[in-house]
């Protein structure tokens, strides 16, 4: 959806991909991901659907970090992630960041807007309190969010405004590679809207390269270039947006098609959706 043109090799790489969780101390491990493969080029989407159980989290959280790998390989720009030290792994958050699902966890309720987005730039870079003022100031802008919101607590704001301050605190770092995990199945249609827009705006002015993981086909065609389907942690079908989209060959994606209950342009009507943002609408 970007229109960049394709970095030379792919800044992201999953190769033979699988992942285990051991659900109790005398049980087998059970294997969630299986040998899944897929790349993603600079500037692109990757939409990554499945239903509940289906493994795409696990992937993105796989890719971040947060969770171990027991087959396959993560390539980051060439660089292989799966068995890097901890350390190498914080050296790398910076250039990929994830954005959650639930913008009402995922912030911090004791800290102002302004303090979490401050957090990650001074794990990574040594700035002076002006400058992490002003660079806290731009990201605000840059989602849609007044400045003044960074002397706010959370609880002050809806779903879909601390959804834009998660993304500012993703985005904050400048990564190359951003994992959005459902990052808009807990907001309300119009909201979705809003917040799928300012991803695709954000990503064209910041030529970002987004992994888009939803339960939702239609909103996974919205957003992507590239479409990878998983049904009980294996790929079923891997291919370009549209022919995935709307022409898909595997059953599992067909049903996934059908169960959208209207099509997308009615659904994602953002001609007079707000979400309350401050002073501010969508870019």
């Amino acid at each position: 959806m970007s229109g960049v043109i394709d970095a030379p090799s792919p800044v992201l790489e999953v190769e033979g991909l699988s992942v285990s969780y051991r659900r109790g101390l005398w049980k087998a491990p059970d294997q969630v991901v299986k040998d899944v493969s897929f790349e993603i080029r600079l500037g692109r989407t990757l939409g990554l659907v499945g239903e509940s159980g289906s493994g795409k989290t696990t992937i993105g959280k796989a890719i971040v970090g947060l969770v171990g790998v027991e087959g396959g390989e993560i390539l980051f720009c060439g660089e292989p992630l799966a068995h890097s030290s901890r350390a190498r792994r914080r050296e790398l958050s910076a250039s990929i960041q994830m954005v959650f699902q639930d913008p009402y966890s995922s912030l911090n309720p004791a800290r102002t807007v302004g303090q979490t987005l401050a957090e990650p730039l001074m794990a990574h870079r040594r700035l002076k309190r002006a400058e992490l003022a002003g660079a806290v100031f731009s990201i605000l802008t840059k989602v849609g969010m007044d400045p003044s919101a960074a002397r706010r607590y959370p609880a002050q704001f809806s779903g879909g405004q601390r959804q834009r301050i998660a993304i500012a605190r993703a985005l904050i770092v400048e990564p190359k590679l951003v994992v959005c995990d459902e990052p808009v199945s807990a907001l309300d249609l119009s909201v979705q809207a809003q917040i799928l827009n300012l991803l695709r705006d954000l990503q064209r002015e910041l030529s970002l390269t987004y992994l888009f993981v939803s339960h939702d086909l239609a909103v996974v065609r919205y957003m992507s270039d590239e479409i990878a389907v998983l049904k009980q942690g294996r790929l079923v079908e891997y291919g370009d947006a549209e022919t995935v989209g709307e022409r898909p060959e595997h059953p599992y994606t067909q049903a996934l098609l059908a169960a959208a209950p209207r099509p997308l342009h009615k659904r994602l009507d953002v001609t007079d959706a707000a979400d309350g943002a401050i002073e501010h609408s969508c870019r």
